[in-house]
Parts: structure tokens; sequence; C-alpha cells
């Protein structure tokens, strides 16, 4: 049995707790320190600029949430640097889309940072071919601010070989929504 010691808590991560465990096995003495992140859906209707389910909120990373207006996930970049959260974001998105049995995609990245290889490879290989066989029909993209991060994102969907997938670039959240509900 492993003994933990609880070091620290920070609820505006949505229950992140950070443990210690130290002990011996046989004659070697070890000390480890385990992160444990708990997310629970939080209802922003108070804040107005929302009005949806946050999936995942991770401060400065990303924010998922499924738009009942829209019919869509929406993922804003907060510009996190963290390949784990980076992959986790984009892995609740495909639960919220499997979920609403959604069709739409918006993603907001502004302030999306540039992508790691190990990261594009993942999206071309694992991801999108998950996505495209959830439902995925139509991304809303609006661009980074960061041309390496755009020329990424661009990259990225340019390589997607499903031609069902409609993809639009616009500079503001208002324009790609309208295009998302023209459909």
């Amino acid at each position: 049995m492993i003994d933990f010691q609880k070091l620290t808590h920070h609820p505006q991560h949505h229950g992140f707790y950070r443990y210690r465990t130290e002990g011996f096995t046989g004659d070697k003495a070890y000390c480890c320190t385990y992160t444990l992140v708990i997310k629970a859906a939080i209802d922003l209707a108070d804040d107005p600029s929302r009005g949806d389910t946050a999936y995942y909120n991770f401060p400065g990373v990303a924010v998922v949430t499924w738009d009942r207006t829209l019919r869509a996930v929406h993922v804003e970049w907060k510009s996190g640097t963290n390949p784990d959260y980076f992959t986790e974001c984009l892995e609740t998105g495909l639960r919220v889309l499997t979920e609403h049995r959604g069709s739409r995609w918006l993603a907001d990245c502004r302030n999306l940072r540039p992508i790691q290889p190990s990261e594009q490879i993942w999206l071309d290989r694992s991801w999108f071919p998950r996505m495209l066989s959830a439902g995925l029909t139509r991304m809303a993209v609006v661009v980074a601010k960061s041309t390496i991060a755009k020329r990424n994102v661009e990259d990225i969907l340019g390589r997607v070989s499903n031609t069902s997938l409609d993809v639009a670039y616009f500079a503001t959240i208002d324009e790609a929504a309208r295009w998302l509900i023209a459909w």
C-alpha cells in the first residue's frame, strides 16, 4: 500500500491536486510526486460571451465548449505550451463532438502557439481520422496571430485526405460563426 501526502490543491484548475509519496523498495529509497487533475463540466451561463457548458477549461491553455447555437464544438486556444494539454484538449473536443452527434467545429486559433512536429504527426495519423469517423464535416478556423502557428494549421488541414471536410479561415469569431450557421 502506498501512503500519499497531499501537497497542494488548486481549485481554480478543476481539482488540481499534487501528491507526494516516499518509501523504500528493498534497499532503495524512492520519492515520487504525482499530479492528479479532476475535471468537471462547468456551466458558464453567467458569462454572456459563452452561455454554454465548458467540457475542458484549463486556464492559460484552452477552453472547449459545445455551442448550442452553432451546434458545434468551440475550442478557444489560450496559448498553452504543454503538449499533454494540447492533445487532452483535442481529445475532449472529439468526445464532445461524439456526445452531441455534431459535425461542426469552431477553432479559435488566435492565441495558438506553434504546433510541435510530434503533435502534427499525431493529428495526421490519429486525431483527424477519428474526427472524420465521428462525423466532422465542417471546420471554421479563426487564424492564429503567430505566423508559424497559422502555417502549421494550414499545413495540417491541407493534409486531411477526406474531401467531405469543408474548411474555411476567418479573421473573427463572428465571421466563422456565420459561416458555420449558414450551412
